[in-house]
């Protein structure tokens, strides 16, 4: 079983991708409001940074063999 830290980063990484999946489809039908559509570009972009630094502290935790 995985210890909550790592867990915690796996369920949060998971979520984010997910997210980021939805975005485009979002934006796409934004089109009648450039504001809008505004907002979900720069929570897509959010989110891409975010899923950047999860896979990072994953990565540097797997790399230290503190991943269990």
């Amino acid at each position: 079983m995985l210890k909550n830290l790592n867990y915690n980063l796996i369920s949060a990484l998971a979520i984010k991708s997910r997210g980021l999946a939805r975005y485009d489809k979002c934006i796409e039908d934004a089109a009648e409001c450039p504001s809008c559509q505004e907002i979900w570009k720069k929570i897509k972009q959010t989110d891409e940074e975010l899923v950047s630094l999860l896979r990072d502290e994953i990565k540097k935790h797997l790399e230290a063999s503190k991943f269990d």
